[in-house]
């Protein structure tokens, strides 16, 4: 189950600090960080595309590909 868990982080958002213990409690989730943004700022920016990145996940169990994400689990 976990591993359908998905956990965006943007790495401008004061609380990206606790990624590390979500990432403990959930070891087999999905940790995506949107680069220079903060909370809710790509869907406010860009509500179609946040739409199609949800598609992505709930389709395919997988993120479009977005010049802003880093996937790497640490």
């Amino acid at each position: 189950m976990q591993a359908r868990c998905w956990f965006a982080f943007g790495d401008a958002e004061d609380h990206y600090k606790c990624r590390a213990v979500v990432m403990q409690a959930y070891p087999a989730g999905r940790f995506p960080v949107f680069a220079g943004h903060n909370y809710m700022q790509y869907q406010i920016r860009d509500p179609r595309g946040f739409a199609a990145m949800l598609d992505s996940i709930i389709q395919y169990d997988t993120m479009p590909d977005l010049p802003m994400v880093r996937r790497e689990k640490s």
